[in-house]
């Protein structure tokens, strides 16, 4: 009987490390620049395409974008570069140049993508619990009309403003404050989060059309700028991309079945 206890337990072990082994390989792998890239090309070419099918102006050729993909279409315009689809090419390019400054393998796990998709919804639920204390669901990306022009907007929003305020962000305050002051990492992380999540809120309010500022909906805008901050310190850009996306996603189709 002992025997058999000790093989069952040395089993259970053996199963536990490789439960482990296989946690930590998916966690390196979901990571890396070239997978968040794989699992945000559809979001990506989604958003591009529903913007010429849903969010133009058919008569004026005006397209609703999300205002970070604007920021990034003018800096690249300042340069010269004006091309259409430059920005979504920038996105590629900027994920492409990571992948082989870090001189990863060019190998993909299609598992890794697919459990992304699963991880980022997950994630999504803590802002979705923060907005029920709110007692609405305030999506991160403006809109209005149809859901499915909401969803549109949340793919580029998920994408170009996890883009600009933690990939370009973090990385910018990273190097200010840990590079070039010398700040202690652990201060200087949290410095970068809560600058970067209070940029994040008043972004929001820098078009025109913006409502008045509201201490509630900038400190729940704060809160889930930091919240994405802590993720994609955590987990990386795809991941947090997913979240962005699975949350403004949510909220637009609940707010359009509710009537909100």
């Amino acid at each position: 009987m002992s025997q058999i206890a000790s093989s069952r337990h040395a089993d259970f072990a053996a199963a536990r490390r490789q439960s482990l082994r296989a946690l930590q390989d998916y966690f390196y792998e979901s990571a890396k620049p070239l997978t968040s890239l794989i699992f945000l090309a559809i979001p990506l070419l989604l958003y591009e395409l529903g913007t010429g099918w849903l969010l133009t102006d058919a008569e004026e050729k005006f397209e609703i974008r999300v205002l970070a993909f604007n920021y990034l279409r003018g800096f690249l315009s300042f340069f010269g570069a004006t091309a259409h689809y430059l920005p979504a090419m920038a996105v590629v390019g900027i994920l492409l140049a990571w992948h082989m400054a870090r001189k990863d393998p060019w190998r993909l796990r299609p598992l890794a993508v697919s459990t992304m998709a699963c991880e980022s919804i997950l994630l999504a639920i803590p802002l979705l619990v923060l907005g029920m204390l709110q007692s609405t669901y305030l999506p991160l990306a403006a809109a209005d009309g149809a859901a499915t022009r909401g969803v549109v907007l949340a793919f580029g929003a998920g994408i170009y403003e996890e883009l600009l305020f933690r990939l370009v962000g973090l990385t910018l305050l990273n190097v200010l404050f840990v590079d070039l002051l010398r700040i202690k990492r652990p201060v200087a992380i949290g410095l970068m989060v809560l600058i970067s999540a209070m940029a994040f809120s008043a972004y929001h309010y820098l078009t025109p059309a913006a409502p008045p500022v509201r201490m509630t909906v900038f400190i729940f805008r704060t809160l889930a700028g930091g919240y994405f901050a802590v993720l994609f310190i955590c987990r990386g850009f795809g991941v947090t991309a997913g979240c962005h996306i699975a949350y403004d996603s949510y909220c637009f189709v609940s707010r359009s079945l509710l009537g909100m």
